[in-house]
């Protein structure tokens, strides 16, 4: 990889974060189902945005040579994987929320 140590711990970290974020709506679905539902919707998708300009930044501080093949190279490593999962992701949750 192409980060320094301390680029790669703070993407690591808001990789972290952001698979923590999915996993909050779970115990909340013990008091309230609907709330759950549509606080989990509306958290995974300000996480997803944002984990999306977080990981920008970090690349943005990268030689312009190399920011191409960490942001949409061939990914192996997770955080990255994450960044390419998250458009995806961002698509389905604002149809889904359309569809309420």
């Amino acid at each position: 990889m192409f980060f320094s140590d301390k680029q790669k711990n703070k993407v690591e970290f808001y990789a972290l974060v952001y698979v923590i974020s999915f996993l909050l709506p779970f115990p909340a679905s013990l008091y309230s189902v609907a709330l759950s539902q549509l606080g989990g919707v509306a958290l995974w998708l300000i996480g997803s945005i944002t984990y999306m300009i977080v990981y920008l930044r970090v690349v943005s501080e990268l030689p312009k040579e190399d920011r191409y093949f960490v942001t949409w190279g061939q990914a192996s490593y997770f955080p990255q994987l994450l960044f390419k999962v998250a458009p995806v992701l961002i698509f389905i949750l604002l149809c889904l929320l359309g569809s309420l």
